[in-house]
C-alpha cells in the first residue's frame, strides 16, 4: 500500500472516530452553521487528526452508546462537544 493510500485510510478512520464521538455525545453537526462555529469544527477535525488517543477513542466508543453523559477525559475536543450537545 502506497503512502497516499495509508494517509487516506488514516484520515478516513479519524473522521469516523470524530463522527462516532459526536453521535455518542448527541452533537448535531448543523449546530456549527455559523462562521465562528464552522472554524471551531475545522479546529476539532485537526485535533482529531493528530490525537494520540485513537485506540482509546475507538475502545470508549465501543462501550458507550448514543446518549453518553460527557466526553472522555482524554478527548482533546471534549469541552467543545460538551458545550455544543443537543440538550
Amino acid at each position: 500500500m502506497g503512502m497516499f493510500a495509508r494517509l487516506t485510510d488514516y484520515m478516513d478512520r479519524r473522521s469516523d472516530l470524530m463522527a462516532g464521538m459526536m453521535e455518542r455525545l448527541d452533537v448535531d453537526p448543523a449546530s456549527f452553521d455559523t462562521l465562528l462555529l464552522g472554524q471551531q469544527l475545522g479546529h476539532a477535525a485537526r485535533a482529531c487528526a493528530v490525537c494520540k488517543h485513537g485506540e482509546a477513542c475507538a475502545s470508549w466508543q465501543g462501550t458507550h452508546p448514543a446518549g453518553a453523559a460527557h466526553a472522555p477525559d482524554f478527548c482533546p475536543n471534549g469541552e467543545l462537544w460538551d458545550a455544543t450537545r443537543n440538550r
